[in-house]
């Protein structure tokens, strides 16, 4: 944990349970006598590293706990792990920097609310942009959530109650939490509990009910000044119910990030070596561009011979684009 606080800025946020902290800065104690059992048993090779490290743990400034209950030392503790937490995204993103910096213009440089629509179909990558641009701004916000498959969730018996359950937790600084049993109640709830700067991100909504569940149809000026709301959904008709201030498309892969997303889940490299160069062109020849379709079927190549190619070429072929568009 040291280590990658060091390399990569990762927070660590101590507990320091039925222990003083300058045992642990210091080794002394339980740590002292921990140390010299270990020592005995398998020498002191490590050790120097682990003390170390323990040392700048014991630096940082962290809550004593001396029940193993104590609520209130874990609940501080987990607001402050999500004030840094940023969402997952894929590790073999091709072409996000020019939807970045497009999403970017259309959510900063203003202190009013916005809500932006990202629209297009099935696996061109919505959810990975709102995603991006959510982890680029979330750090501005006290008060953030990212509801994701809302389209999924909802179909589910109290889906939306679900997702309403989950979203107001994330914009209750303090007091006790509350249980939402029924949609009117939630949507009573945000309009009455929503102040101040957040950032909303709704994930593929595809129903009017849905943008109702989190009282965004119509004019959402109860939203706190500098609020931003994106929503991602395949019906482009659905953002003209609510009072969206920019939309966007994410356009195809061109050839070129095509083979390069594909070849990078294919072979863990920019492009394919030599002699899968055209079997690779002729299988991203039949994705139309769309990212989710060359990531699956470049991962289900991953490893596999030449006859397992001109297998699956075929069959995508005689059903062109039937990974993204179904």
């Amino acid at each position: 944990m040291v280590e990658c606080r060091r390399k990569f800025g990762q927070l660590i946020l101590p507990i320091f349970f039925d222990v003083k902290t300058s045992d642990v800065r210091h080794q002394t104690g339980s740590y002292k006598e921990a140390f010299q059992k270990h020592e005995e048993k398998y020498g002191s090779a490590t050790q120097e590293g682990w003390k170390k490290a323990l040392t700048e743990v014991g630096q940082l400034k962290g809550p004593k706990a001396r029940r193993r209950s104590d609520k209130e030392v874990v609940s501080k503790e987990w607001r402050e792990l999500k004030k840094n937490y940023s969402l997952v995204v894929k590790e073999c993103l091709v072409g996000i920097d020019d939807h970045e910096e497009q999403m970017t213009k259309l959510c900063v440089n203003s202190n009013d609310v916005r809500i932006v629509g990202i629209h297009g179909m099935g696996g061109i990558g919505k959810t990975t942009v709102a995603k991006v641009i959510y982890n680029k701004l979330s750090r501005q916000f006290q008060s953030r959530c990212f509801l994701e498959d809302v389209r999924k969730t909802a179909q589910q018996p109290n889906g939306l109650v679900h997702l309403q359950n989950q979203l107001i937790p994330s914009f209750l600084k303090q007091g006790r939490p509350i249980l939402i049993e029924s949609m009117d109640e939630g949507i009573f709830a945000i309009k009455s509990r929503f102040s101040g700067k957040k950032v909303l991100v709704v994930d593929d909504v595809d129903h009017r009910n849905h943008l109702h569940a989190f009282a965004l149809l119509g004019k959402c000026d109860w939203f706190g000044s500098g609020s931003r709301i994106i929503i991602t959904t395949r019906n482009q008709e659905i953002l003209k119910l609510v009072e969206v201030n920019s939309t966007y498309n994410p356009k195809e892969l061109d050839s070129d990030q095509s083979l390069q997303l594909f070849s990078r889940n294919a072979f863990r490299r920019d492009y394919p070596p030599e002699d899968y160069d055209t079997l690779s062109r002729d299988v991203v020849s039949t994705t139309g561009g769309l990212p989710l379709a060359l990531e699956l079927i470049g991962s289900s190549l991953s490893g596999k011979g030449k006859e397992a190619w001109e297998g699956t070429l075929k069959k995508l072929k005689r059903i062109p684009n039937v990974c993204s568009r179904s």
